[in-house]
């Protein structure tokens, strides 16, 4: 049986997750290192597309100053994880 607080939505629209991802968002100044956050994220497979397509120059998530990419391989180098 699954209870309404298992379901893990998406991180990005209101359909359930297909699972999770790795992901770099970036909040703020991209020379900041505390800007940059790296983790795994929960994702739709519409929403992991749309990432995936676009690539390096990142998708700014809407009503937000949040700007998002799959993987762990942009942003400051430093940045702490």
């Amino acid at each position: 049986m699954t209870y309404a607080h298992d379901v893990v939505r998406c991180e990005f629209c209101p359909k359930l997750a297909s699972g999770l991802h790795p992901a770099t968002r970036l909040v703020g100044d991209p020379n900041d290192e505390d800007a940059w956050e790296r983790g795994l994220a929960a994702m739709c497979n519409r929403c992991w597309k749309i990432l995936m397509d676009a690539g390096s120059v990142g998708k700014k998530r809407k009503g937000s100053n949040e700007r998002w990419w799959l993987g762990h391989d942009v942003g400051r180098k430093g940045a702490r994880q």
